[in-house]
Formats: C-alpha cells, sequence, structure tokens
C-alpha cells in the first residue's frame, strides 16, 4: 500500500511515517526541506512547498496512484480547493489534520455530532481571514461535500510531546524547572489533550483502516492548565510558581475555556488512547534529558 504524507518531518508526521512503515507500507513524504529527513532511504523524500502548486502537481504527477494521503498542512477552504484539484482520480481515501478548533458554544464533551462538515456552510478565505477555528471548519465542509474521494477527518486538542513544534510543551517545563511564574487566571477551563505518539497512530489507523467521517482523539483524562505545571513540576521536582495575573507573556498557552473532545466514536471502532498516566511523566523526562543534553557546560 502506498501513503503520500504532506508534512512529513513535522512534530506528528514523523510519528505517522514511522507507525506507516511499521504495518509495511511504502511512504513517500513532501515538506519544503527546512526540516533533514530523518528517515534515510526507508521513505521517497519529495523536497517541494505547498505553496508552489506547479511543483507540488509534478511530485504527485511522478507518484502515481496513492491508496490515501495524509494531510498535515491543509488550514483553510482554500488549501481544501488546492487538494481536490491536484489529487481528484489520483488519490484513493485522504486523511485531513483538523482540530478540536472546530467546536464552538461550549457544550462539552463534544461529540463528532456537534459539527456536522456536511451540513457547514463553509466560509470563503484563508486562515489569515478566517482565524484558525473557522479555517479547520470550513476546510472540513469543503473536503467532505466536495472531495470525490472519502475524506477522514481527526479533531485533535492540545497535543503534548517533549518536542513540540510550538514549543508550548517546553516553554512550560522551563517556566517550571527555573521558577519562573507561570500566569493561570481564576478558573482555568478543563481540556482534554492528546499524547504526540498516539496522534501519529491514529492518523495512520484511520488511513489503514479506510476510515471516513470525523474523528475526535484524545486521552480520557482531563487537566487544566494547573493540573498540567503541577504534575510537570512533580517530575522535575519543582513547585511551580502559578500566580492569577501578569503580562501576557507569562501567561500559560494551555489556559482555556473549557473544553473536552469524546472519544467514543473512536473507541467503540477499536482504537484505544494510551492513559496519561502511561506517558506524561516520560515526556517530562525526556524533555529534562534534552534539555541537559543542550545546556552550556560550565
Amino acid at each position: 500500500m502506498k501513503a503520500f504524507v504532506l508534512g512529513g518531518t513535522g512534530f506528528i508526521g514523523r510519528r505517522l511515517v514511522r507507525d506507516l512503515q511499521r504495518h509495511g507500507w511504502e511512504v513517500t513524504i513532501a515538506a519544503t526541506g527546512r526540516t533533514p529527513n530523518p528517515y534515510g532511504d526507508g521513505v521517497r523524500y519529495t523536497r517541494v512547498d505547498r505553496a508552489d502548486p506547479t511543483a507540488l502537481r509534478a511530485a504527485v504527477d511522478s507518484l502515481g496512484s496513492i491508496d490515501v494521503l495524509f494531510d498535515q498542512i491543509c488550514f483553510d477552504p482554500k488549501d481544501a480547493e488546492q487538494v481536490i484539484g491536484l489529487f481528484s482520480g489520483r488519490v484513493r481515501r485522504y486523511v485531513f489534520v483538523s482540530s478540536g478548533a472546530v467546536y464552538s458554544g461550549g457544550k462539552t464533551p463534544y461529540r463528532e455530532s456537534d459539527l456536522d462538515p456536511f451540513g457547514y456552510v463553509p466560509q470563503v478565505g484563508t486562515m489569515d481571514t478566517l482565524g484558525y477555528g473557522e479555517g479547520k471548519r470550513s476546510a472540513e465542509a469543503w473536503l467532505f461535500q466536495k472531495a470525490p474521494f472519502p475524506v477522514a477527518a481527526a479533531r485533535f486538542p492540545n497535543v503534548l510531546g517533549h518536542d513540540d513544534s510550538t514549543r508550548r510543551f517546553q516553554q512550560h517545563a522551563e517556566w517550571v524547572l527555573r521558577g519562573e511564574r507561570i500566569v493561570i487566571p481564576p478558573g482555568a477551563g478543563r481540556s482534554t489533550y492528546v499524547w504526540v505518539e498516539d496522534a501519529g497512530r491514529f492518523l495512520s489507523w484511520l488511513g489503514r483502516e479506510a476510515k471516513s467521517g470525523p474523528y475526535n482523539a484524545a486521552t480520557s483524562t482531563v487537566l487544566d492548565a494547573r493540573d498540567l505545571v503541577e504534575r510537570m513540576g512533580r517530575t522535575l521536582g519543582r513547585t511551580p510558581q502559578v500566580v492569577t495575573d501578569g503580562g501576557p507573556s507569562e501567561r500559560s498557552a494551555y489556559y482555556r475555556s473549557t473544553s473536552l473532545l469524546s472519544v467514543e466514536k473512536a473507541e467503540s471502532e477499536g482504537f484505544r488512547f494510551t492513559p496519561l498516566d502511561g506517558w506524561f511523566e516520560l515526556e517530562v523526562a525526556r524533555w529534562r534529558e534534552d534539555h541537559s543534553a543542550s545546556a552550556p557546560r560550565a
């Protein structure tokens, strides 16, 4: 089976590609080249920028038919329209990395039925004009309503791991380790999260099992921002310096209103998310190892 991965060298992409390899898939990745190829000869590497449709079309034409296209860099309906134009007749199935940010209204836990991408009227524009949540919402609607191939969408909450490409995880661990102030306003919302390893496995599962439709993906454990940094503190042997007011540069990026994702659908179909106790402290310890290795020596 042949997979084509857009964004295959990133935070989640590396886990996705390795899981596909474990299952014997032939994998080609398309990436800008800003991140070195971490796979060696085991993966076909195509250096191309999604913003260059001519180059992307040439890359697609060179592949022949594709069993599953995994897309981690589609952010808005413009990107979705490009996917349909480039891959119609070339791909059998499509797996879209969406987001829990597609939900709104405060009704939690959110189930997939709380946003019906087949009935939602997509907005026109790019992520810059629509915002992240609306960009993903409208991209889903565009794909589900217009794509000639089956589509599955993975709705992820915050993805946690020691090498987070957004550096949110690392920043919080640094604050805790250095004893710096972390601003978490009163009434910090409770949220679900997902482990980066599970995120990669989940995308692979959606493609390998020929799933279609929207799917939530999250651990069952619910944390607020204070819970999260206190768990970091226990692993790092530090007491987090949490305050309720301060400047924006000190404010936790994990602070949000309550946003819980139900994963009843995915689990009823056989996917099992790793309990948070099985990975959170491990990721903090991995961060500390990396941090210690990179720290300047006296």
